[in-house]
């Protein structure tokens, strides 16, 4: 499991915009603010989708390249 400190360094790495990846995962923007706050309390379950966009973001994006 990435932790959240991860997915911001992958969707950084990656260009993408926050409204982007939330879209992306289903959960609203002002969620991923606060989930990279210092000592937030972030569910398994939105990490959860974050890295699945992250994933699938990905994916599309070596598709489109090949």
């Amino acid at each position: 499991m990435l932790t959240m400190s991860q997915i911001e360094a992958a969707r950084v790495r990656a260009r993408l915009k926050q409204k982007e990846l939330c879209e992306e995962a289903g959960i609203n923007p002002h969620t991923y603010s606060r989930a990279k706050q210092p000592g937030a309390n972030t569910t398994v379950n939105t990490l959860k989708k974050l890295a699945q966009a992250l994933d699938a973001i990905a994916q599309r994006d070596l598709e489109r390249a090949a």
